[in-house]
């Protein structure tokens, strides 16, 4: 079956497999690592068929479908390292005709592209029928998608009596968000017996307190699943372009000498990348569960950022980022456990590089005052949101809709800052962020060590 396909993924390496093997089965391959390069490509030489990512810098790949959607009935197959129901069921919604979760064999992707084509090219294709109005909502076959009937959305969006209520299932409402939204009552489940009590009369008390505990179960219960799908998006990425690599290899879709050198080397570089994020999440549990236990002594923090600066300083240089320690600083000693600073130190430095643009500077200062030690970062990232500042430290924030890192040796779960805020804290000290210059600083600030208090 010939055809133009068009394949949207930020990871290089999946674009490449997927690539291969679709140029293989006989498709002409367009790629495009982003949102904004997929509408262009598809602009340019409209595809038969678009392999599309979910997670993507810029513009998410539920926009893009809607897009594309809005453009056309061009099939789409979504392509994601998430796993949650409410994401594939999102997908589904605006239009996606099939949907594959990483990691992913290249020889099924192919498989169901042939699927997809086959139906969208049969003898009665569904873009000939009209659209349906019906209940609010109005049906399109030809684009795969469902929109408000009525003027006024609220209309078609009125609060369902579940606790978890089906979002309205119109493309507009549900491009608007990815999961459903928790809404106000409660038929069933661990909140109905605290419903009825706080509904009897003279339990105005219990009714406020059993509301309260409510939106607190929701928010913690929301917050979980946020943090087991992206950690589930972030292990599985680079698995899908290590099974993707192998299976290439295995098959002869790639038989160069320098390319099999190639593939290799970033199945190795996956790895170690995975072998970080298992290694951030052992050290997160530890913090989480309070198994942390610190030994104390008198560190002197030069040589802390001293030996981090020298391990990091090929990863800056790759990435044309200066890095340097400011000449006017004085160097403190620090009370606290030398194997939880150098790592406070590196991710710190670490997530700097990241975010510098090339030609950039991270610069790392120290000092004292107050009876606390101080150790700045400050890169040139451009700024955040000031929003955005409370929740760098948040667990698998990344403050992007990628979740693909730049580099291909870098961890990347956006568990770094998260790690640094549990080891500072343990140390009794604290952790600032703010906008400077031309990006942002973060500061630490921990204990003196007792011979060394001004």
């Amino acid at each position: 079956m010939s055809g133009a396909v068009l394949v949207v993924d930020d990871d290089v390496m999946v674009r490449d497999v997927v690539g291969r093997y679709l140029g293989r089965a006989g498709y002409h391959v367009t790629v495009a690592g982003d949102g904004e390069q997929a509408l262009h490509a598809a602009q340019a030489a409209p595809p038969d068929l678009v392999v599309l990512d979910l997670m993507l810098p810029g513009l998410s790949g539920l926009e893009v479908c809607r897009r594309l959607r809005a453009a056309g009935p061009v099939p789409v197959v979504m392509l994601t390292a998430l796993g949650e129901e409410e994401d594939r069921i999102a997908g589904l919604e605006l239009g996606a005709d099939d949907y594959i979760t990483k990691p992913f064999s290249p020889r099924e992707l192919v498989l169901r592209v042939a699927s997809v084509l086959r139906r969208s090219r049969s003898p009665q294709p569904v873009n000939q029928l009209p659209p349906v109005a019906d209940g609010g909502l109005l049906v399109d076959p030809a684009a795969r998608a469902t929109s408000c009937a009525t003027s006024a959305r609220s209309r078609c969006c009125a609060p369902c009596r579940w606790p978890f209520s089906a979002r309205c299932y119109c493309t507009t409402c549900a491009g608007t968000r990815s999961r459903p939204r928790a809404r106000g009552g409660c038929r069933g489940g661990r909140g109905e017996r605290a419903c009825r009590t706080a509904a009897r009369p003279g339990h105005r008390a219990g009714r406020h307190l059993a509301a309260g505990g409510q939106r607190q179960d929701r928010a913690a219960e929301s917050a979980r699943r946020d943090l087991v799908a992206w950690i589930s998006h972030d292990l599985r990425t680079p698995l899908a372009g290590i099974r993707a690599m192998t299976e290439a290899l295995a098959d002869s879709v790639v038989t160069d000498p320098d390319e099999v050198a190639q593939y290799a080397q970033r199945i190795g570089q996956q790895t170690q990348r995975l072998s970080g994020m298992v290694d951030d999440l052992f050290q997160l549990s530890r913090i989480s569960s309070g198994a942390l236990r610190l030994t104390l002594s008198a560190i002197p923090l030069g040589e802390v950022v001293s030996e981090a600066l020298a391990a990091e300083v090929v990863t800056a240089a790759r990435k044309g980022v200066r890095l340097q320690a400011d000449a006017g600083s004085e160097w403190p000693v620090v009370q606290g456990s030398d194997p939880e600073l150098a790592r406070v130190v590196h991710n710190l430095l670490s997530n700097a590089i990241r975010h510098t643009p090339s030609d950039g500077t991270v610069v790392v200062a120290a000092g004292a005052r107050d009876g606390q030690a101080w150790l700045r970062v400050d890169d040139a990232c451009g700024g955040i949101p000031e929003h955005e500042l409370d929740r760098l430290c948040d667990v698998a924030y990344r403050g992007n809709t990628a979740r693909t890192p730049a580099l291909a040796d870098e961890s990347g779960a956006g568990l770094g800052l998260a790690i640094v805020r549990g080891f500072v804290e343990a140390h009794s000290g604290r952790i600032e962020a703010c906008n400077y210059g031309p990006g942002c600083r973060f500061e630490i600030l921990l204990p003196l060590a007792p011979a060394h208090h001004e």
